[in-house]
């Protein structure tokens, strides 16, 4: 799903990506959390689109709210690194990273687009609304609550455990250029 968020930027001409909230120590440690595999869809999405990965686009975000995203955000801005869009790892980051980008006198999306993760409410109501990415998180709970059924029901599974990958989709709104439909 975050290789999905980072082709959309692609796909609408964006090519200098940042992305917020990385944590490049656990990257290294090859932990699995959500910021790593989040990032590594990053990686995959640029390497698709046969872009380079700067590192110096590669920001941590050591708490995921909206004043790690400004603060990240200001730190690009400040170090005069070039960008055209932000790839942030939750949509309270995004939130974050638009109101720095518009504090700083930076058009969304006209000069930097943005999109988030998660779909939270305020994604929807921010201004400019933010594209994010709906992972699905009722989809995922009911399934995960039935799967656990399965396992300690009154005729418990013996089957062996399986990978289940959940469905998302893309919420495409103005923070990428496309008028919100909700």
């Amino acid at each position: 799903s975050a290789r999905a968020a980072v082709a959309h930027l692609v796909e609408i001409g964006r090519r200098r990506i940042a992305v917020i909230g990385a944590d490049p120590q656990a990257e290294q440690a090859g932990d699995v959390s959500s910021a790593t595999l989040r990032t590594q869809g990053y990686r995959e999405a640029l390497e698709d689109a046969g872009l380079d990965v700067d590192p110096r686009l590669i920001r941590r975000a050591e708490h995921w709210n909206r004043a790690t995203g400004a603060a990240a955000t200001r730190e690009l801005l400040d170090e005069g690194i070039e960008i055209d869009a932000v790839f942030a790892l939750n949509d309270t980051l995004g939130l974050g990273v638009i109101h720095a980008l518009r504090a700083a006198g930076v058009s969304v999306p006209q000069d930097v687009a943005v999109v988030g993760f998660d779909n939270i409410e305020e994604s929807r109501y921010s201004t400019p609304s933010m594209t994010t990415v709906d992972t699905g998180r009722e989809r995922i709970a009911d399934q995960a609550v039935a799967l656990l059924l399965e396992r300690i029901g009154p005729q418990p599974s013996t089957a062996p455990p399986r990978t289940v990958k959940p469905e998302f989709r893309m919420v495409r709104r103005e923070s990428t250029g496309f008028t919100t439909p909700d």
